[in-house]
């Protein structure tokens, strides 16, 4: 049993430093997106790529060796990120049109391309959009979780007087 809690607590610990550490980079860092072991996380900003992918969004982009016609790619224009769908490869030169736009994009370097699009999801959507209280219940517990112990040993240690 208290391997299991020891367990139980360093996993607690870790999940609390990454949301924390994330909060953190997230403020610091508000027009750099982070990379998690080459994922990245971005939020649909503009309805170009409608019906795909809706404004509010939240999305993982993963960076690859190849990308081919088709493919959603997220790729920097000037200090912005434009998360569209791959039309035209010419060599390094990459163009890329909105799923609800009418026209392409100006082509840019392959190099830009910060990666492709490889997920979407309701839970993600949730915990970024919820982030801060999640991190708050997880903390409340913890600190829950320490009384108790604490409590749980003044009793032990009465009984025992």
């Amino acid at each position: 049993m208290k391997v299991l809690n020891v367990i139980k607590n360093i996993v607690l610990d870790i999940i609390i430093v990454i949301l924390l550490l994330s909060i953190v980079f997230g403020i610091l860092n508000r027009n750099k997106p982070i990379s998690v072991f080459n994922h990245y996380f971005f939020t649909v900003k503009s309805g170009s790529m409608s019906n795909t992918l809706n404004v509010g969004d939240n999305i993982i982009v993963k960076k690859v060796d190849t990308y081919k016609v088709g493919d959603i790619v997220t790729y920097k224009k000037g200090k912005s990120y434009i998360t569209h769908r791959i039309t035209k490869i010419d060599g390094n030169k990459v163009t890329t049109k909105g799923d609800a736009n009418y026209s392409e994009d100006p082509s840019f370097n392959k190099k830009n391309i910060l990666g492709k699009f490889v997920y979407k999801s309701g839970w993600l959507n949730f915990l970024v959009n919820n982030r801060l209280i999640i991190i708050l219940i997880i903390i409340v517990l913890y600190l829950i979780e320490i009384v108790i112990k604490s409590m749980r040993k003044k009793v032990v240690e009465n009984a025992e007087s």
